[in-house]
């Protein structure tokens, strides 16, 4: 599980980049995201089946497991919105500079260039 790690990574590049105040506080905000986010899958994909061996062991009786597919969509889903948010995050910054409007488009395409 590294996407989180290297969500909060961007996130601290971002605020050692960009110094606003506001800014500042939506990049912690981001990283607290993420750390609640990373330790309630980790902690929900541990016991996704009861008993926790029924996972792989599929043949134990009585067992009782998430719908994995509904469950898979869900993780899927919150993780691209903070992708994107993540993404997109540094473009308003970006703008705000004191540079010309073909500088501001360079550098925003430099900062998407990580949504390939």
């Amino acid at each position: 599980m590294t996407g989180p790690m290297n969500k909060i990574a961007m996130l601290l590049m971002y605020r050692r980049i960009f110094d606003t105040p506001f800014f500042q506080r939506v990049v912690v905000g981001g990283v607290i995201t993420n750390i609640i986010w990373w330790f309630t899958m980790s902690v929900s994909g541990v016991f996704t089946c009861v008993p926790v061996q029924a996972y792989w062991l599929t043949e134990t009786p009585g067992k009782k497991c998430f719908n994995l597919l509904q469950y898979d969509l869900g993780y899927a889903i919150i993780n691209i919105a903070l992708d994107v948010f993540i993404l997109i995050l540094p473009i308003q910054e970006v703008w705000k500079l004191q540079v010309t409007r073909p500088q501001k488009i360079a550098i925003s395409f430099i900062f998407l260039i990580g949504g390939l």
